[in-house]
């Protein structure tokens, strides 16, 4: 499983199973409608009304 890092460099984050553990980063997890919306998963998932 791949873990994330942020990349100061390009202002962006690095997926790798290189990256130990105090460097990582908990992955993100959409909680409100307008962030799935921003991550263009609403296609992706159901989501209920």
């Amino acid at each position: 499983m791949f873990k994330i890092k942020w990349d100061f460099d390009n202002n962006g984050i690095i997926l790798s199973e290189y990256i130990e553990e105090n460097d990582s980063l908990n992955s993100p997890r959409p909680v409100y409608i307008d962030e799935f919306d921003m991550l263009g998963l609403r296609d992706s998932f159901e989501i209920p009304s």
